[in-house]
């Protein structure tokens, strides 16, 4: 079954509070810092956070642990439940930009897709236009085939799965292109992705 009916609009304007801090998350695994110590501990807390798999306490902990160090992730995926998800997603993405030696200047060039980041928007929002709707029966087949890799891919962030993902849909009855291009395609994945988050039913 083709089904491509599109889900809602899908702009970065309406992402959720968890899409927004793994937006930043994605974006602060670029920096050198992610790849280290207490940063890069920050950032794996902050996707945990997202998912529901980590306190605030803890997010406070590590938010405060990095403050006086420079390039430290935790400021900037950390930020309090309370705050504004947006705004500090985007100021989280304009200082990561800066310390890439990149511009930060966020709604102009992410409305015309000319960052680097843009791709991991799209990633995580889908495309403006709306995402495709996953038909139950793709994730019923094989007793649940589809919906275990997706799990597995997501939770073991094994990104290079994604094709054999592709090819479980497929022989689902999965014909919608832009599902079976995104898992085969040269995509930058990361936790947050609108087709596992689809499958797995995450918002």
């Amino acid at each position: 079954m083709d089904v491509a009916e599109p889900v809602n609009d899908r702009s970065h304007r309406g992402l959720s509070d968890r899409q927004w801090r793994l937006f930043a998350c994605a974006c602060a695994r670029r920096l050198p810092s992610a790849l280290r110590g207490s940063s890069g501990e920050a950032i794996e807390l902050a996707e945990r956070f997202a998912d529901g798999w980590a306190s605030s306490h803890e997010l406070a902990s590590a938010r405060f642990g990095g403050r006086f160090r420079p390039g430290h992730a935790g400021w900037a995926v950390c930020w309090a439940p309370d705050e504004d998800s947006a705004r500090m997603a985007q100021r989280a993405h304009a200082w990561i930009s800066g310390c890439l030696g990149r511009g930060g200047d966020f709604e102009p060039s992410f409305a015309r897709g000319e960052t680097d980041d843009y791709g991991l928007l799209a990633e995580i929002g889908g495309s403006p236009g709306g995402s495709p709707r996953i038909d139950p029966a793709w994730l019923a087949h094989g007793g649940g085939e589809v919906v275990r890799l997706a799990r597995s891919i997501y939770d073991g962030r094994e990104w290079e799965l994604m094709p054999i993902l592709g090819d479980a849909l497929e022989e689902a009855g999965c014909a919608v292109r832009v599902v079976l291009d995104h898992c085969r395609g040269p995509n930058d994945h990361v936790r947050g992705c609108w087709l596992l988050d689809a499958i797995l039913g995450q918002r």
